[in-house]
């Protein structure tokens, strides 16, 4: 993977590293997308000392990977996926779903490409502990 360090004052670095392996009750995030924040502009330009770490702490992203002990999502209970998820945010959830025997269920899209958000809203129940959905379409440009 790639990520962007700040490594002192007005200097900033892309570094390769090894895509992580989740622990056994970690999950891993590929971000997508990300905001940097004041700490990062204050590191950056002041000097602030911190740890070189990837920058920024409002990201989106999609889960690349489960551990095997994620344990909060049970046999029963519900994973919620909409229609416009890439395959990269489907196939995790699946594995997890074979792996607990929680049930998936999809949300469906409006004829105009919207997220159909009645529902989505009567799709969410007692039962649903993951929601994973994507902020725009990648075929669509909806959300």
């Amino acid at each position: 993977m790639r990520a962007g360090l700040v490594t002192g004052k007005g200097k900033f670095e892309l570094v390769e590293r090894e895509d992580p392996t989740p622990g056994a009750d970690e999950v891993v995030v590929a971000i997508q997308r990300c905001g940097i924040c004041g700490s990062d502009v204050h590191a950056y330009v002041e000097g602030w000392k911190y740890a070189p770490g990837v920058c920024g702490h409002e990201w989106v992203g999609l889960v690349a990977a489960a551990g095997r002990n994620v344990a909060n999502v049970q046999e029963g209970d519900e994973i919620l996926l909409t229609r416009f998820e890439h395959h990269s945010n489907i196939v995790p959830w699946q594995q997890l779903a074979q792996r607990t025997g929680a049930i998936i269920k999809w949300c469906d899209i409006t004829d105009d490409g919207y997220l159909n958000l009645d529902e989505f809203e009567n799709l969410l129940s007692k039962r649903t502990k993951v929601v994973a959905c994507t902020m725009a379409s990648n075929v669509l440009g909806t959300y």
